[in-house]
Order: structure tokens, then sequence, then C-alpha cells
């Protein structure tokens, strides 16, 4: 049944905005281990792609990788960020912000430097006052610590900033992968999907 703008409009206002989530390590211990298992997870991808005939390459990347998935998925020693899908005027607004890197393939790509956007989105908050990143807690979702400098507060306190200083590169990959995936390469693939289903169905 054919339902109108207004109502179409209004049953998107209300639709839960998509998030995905992400496992890190801030454990001092667990995150030099899970550093030295990403150092052998590079060597043993480098050691496969310059000899593919060896399927014990392979095993040995599948092995270390293995070892990373269970350390990350320790409910006692990870902690889980969850992001949200930014509203789609503040995430071309952050685009705009930081442009795009001289010489930077991706960024030459997409038209704005990926790492300080999706950094930048990580912490957003609208102007309701509402963060659209969290960590967990016990199943619930608790917003980071974010301090504006000001005559009573001279060293603000930014855990986003703290956070990012102690994850590893391939955690700040990670959460990077997932914010791009939400707010630029999910809605991209989606509109596609829905231009292709509409041609489909007019050619029927």
């Amino acid at each position: 049944m054919t339902t109108s703008f207004s109502e179409q409009l209004a049953e998107a206002k209300a639709a839960p905005r998509p998030h995905k989530d992400v496992p890190v390590i801030i454990n001092t211990a667990a995150a030099e281990k899970r550093a030295a298992l990403e150092e052998q997870l590079e060597r043993a991808k480098d050691a496969a792609d310059r000899d593919q005939r060896l399927s014990k390459s392979d095993d040995k990347v599948d092995a270390i990788q293995k070892q990373i998935d269970e350390l990350l998925g320790d409910e006692s020693i990870t902690t889980t960020l969850r992001f949200y899908r930014l509203p789609g005027r503040s995430w071309s607004a952050l685009t705009v912000m930081y442009p795009r890197r001289q010489g930077v393939q991706i960024d030459n790509t997409i038209g704005y430097n990926i790492d300080l956007v999706c950094e930048a989105a990580a912490q957003f908050i609208d102007e309701k006052k509402r963060p659209y990143g969290f960590r967990l807690e016990d199943g619930e979702e608790v917003a980071l610590v974010v301090q504006r400098k000001s005559p009573k507060i001279e060293n603000p306190l930014n855990e986003w900033s703290d956070l990012y200083s102690v994850l590893s590169g391939y955690e700040i990959v990670q959460i990077r992968d997932v914010i791009w995936e939400l707010n630029d390469y999910g809605p991209r693939q989606e509109l596609d999907e829905l231009v292709k289903s509409f041609g489909a169905a007019t050619r029927s």
C-alpha cells in the first residue's frame, strides 16, 4: 500500500538509527599481547602474499587471526564501543571541515580526510546534547566524558582523545571503517540497491 510523503517522513524520523559495535582493549597486558599478535599477523600475511602456493602460510594467518578474535571476544578485558549513524547534514559538515590530504589515495577517492572525519564523528554531540558514540557497561550505553575548556576547567578531560591515544593502529582502523560504513558506504549501498530495485520494477 502506497503511503504519503508525510507518512514516510514521520516513519523515517521515528525509526531507530543504525549502529555498530567495536571491541577494543585498554587492559595494558592484553593490549601488549594484541599488539604482538598483530605484528605476527602482518608478517604472516606478507609471507602468504609472497608464496601463494603454500597453504601452510594461509593456515598460519588464520591461526593468528583466531587468537586475535578470541582476545577481542574476552569480555573481561575488552571494552565495547557503540557508534550510531549521524544525521546526514552533520556528517556532510564534518566532511567539509576536514578536506582530503594530497597524495592519500583513499582521501582522493572519497573527497575528505577519512581519519579526522571519523574521529570527529566518534565524539559528535548534536544540538540536543545527544552523543552518537558510547561505551557499553553491563549492556548499558555510557557516554564518554568530553569537557570544554573554561575559566573553571583549565585542563578539560576528553576521554575520546585519551582512548585514541592508547588504542592500537589496528583498532583505530576498525573504528574508522565502522563509522565510515555507517555514514558513507552503507547509505550509498542502500541507495544503489533501491535504484536497482526501482529500475527492475519499471522494466517488469
